[in-house]
């Protein structure tokens, strides 16, 4: 994980390949078109860090809920979930909407990356 990791940050960085195109650069939270769907990488900062019956949710702001269902959640034991709000961070993953909002569901650690404070 750590090799793939490090090769697509390097062609994020250079823009080859399909990260040169405008669908694959990462857009602010408070910037995701309304009907947004699909693949996305988002940035943006958690506002609120909630619990449901069997979910861990980041809300981030402009709308997005990034959803972390209980059988996902052992993947992210080495990540601090509970302390990101007021941090900023960066969700890659499939954009769905459920009653009209924005949500994106988290599966595994790598498609979440808390970045550096302002």
């Amino acid at each position: 994980l750590d090799c793939y990791a490090a090769a697509e940050r390097e062609a994020r960085d250079a823009g080859r390949g399909l990260w040169s195109l405008p669908r694959y650069r990462p857009v602010e939270s408070v910037d995701l078109p309304h009907d947004a769907e699909g693949f996305h990488i988002v940035r943006g900062r958690v506002v609120r860090v909630g619990e449901g019956r069997h979910t861990l949710w980041l809300n981030l702001e402009g709308g997005l809920a990034a959803k972390i269902a209980e059988d996902d959640l052992a993947y992210f034991q080495s990540t601090e979930l509970k302390t990101l709000r007021g941090r900023r961070v960066e969700l890659r993953g499939r954009i769905y909407r459920h009653e009209d909002q924005p949500r994106l569901r988290l599966r595994h650690p790598a498609a979440l990356t808390v970045l550096p404070r302002d």
